[in-house]
């Protein structure tokens, strides 16, 4: 394959979602012949589990971060499986085994979903949950001096412009979305 170079303005990142059966050095490759600098993380090997993932395959943050670094390919963003709405401890703990890596590769965000029923959308409760669910994180966050945030990908229950600003208007600090434009039809 021909490495491609897209322009500048553009800031591409691919979702290895796409390509689930690749391991990291694969992807990594996929991503850099496409001249696309950023990956989203969301499976390798057709594992979702990525705090198992890397443990198993590279042992500690600062060997994956060795190996990334090799790479002109930056990791934009981890996926979890966290909802804001509907997590419990359990939940949480899961999505805390993603913090040490994602600190020691430098990447800025930790990808959560709204969670909640899209069929109550505008609900005061699901936004009150969600919210809470944020706050929690932020105090932890903060406390820990962490860097890594996260970013909530609309998909259930927080699908309009409507119901994200009145989540945001419920939080002790903003939350960076992702726009998933097909969750909104």
């Amino acid at each position: 394959m021909t490495q491609t170079t897209l322009p500048d303005s553009f800031n591409w990142c691919l979702s290895t979602l796409g390509c689930a059966e690749l391991d990291l050095e694969a992807s990594l490759s996929l991503a850099a012949t496409y001249g696309i600098g950023a990956l989203e993380l969301r499976a390798l090997e057709d594992a979702l589990d990525l705090p198992a993932y890397f443990g198993q395959n590279f042992g500690s943050p600062e060997i994956l971060c060795k190996k990334i670094a090799q790479s002109k390919v930056r990791i934009a963003v981890l996926d979890t499986s966290l909802k804001l709405i509907d997590s419990d401890t359990q939940d949480r703990e899961a999505f805390l085994k993603f913090i040490p890596w994602a600190e020691a590769m430098g990447t800025p965000y930790l990808r959560v979903f709204d969670g909640g029923s899209a069929t109550v959308q505008g609900d005061k409760s699901q936004l009150d949950k969600a919210a809470e669910t944020a706050n929690w994180w932020q105090k932890l966050r903060a406390h820990n001096g962490w860097q890594v945030d996260i970013a909530m990908e609309t998909h259930d229950a927080i699908c309009s412009a409507k119901d994200c600003l009145a989540f945001e208007a419920r939080l002790d600090a903003p939350c960076p979305l992702i726009w998933d434009a097909h969750h909104t039809f």
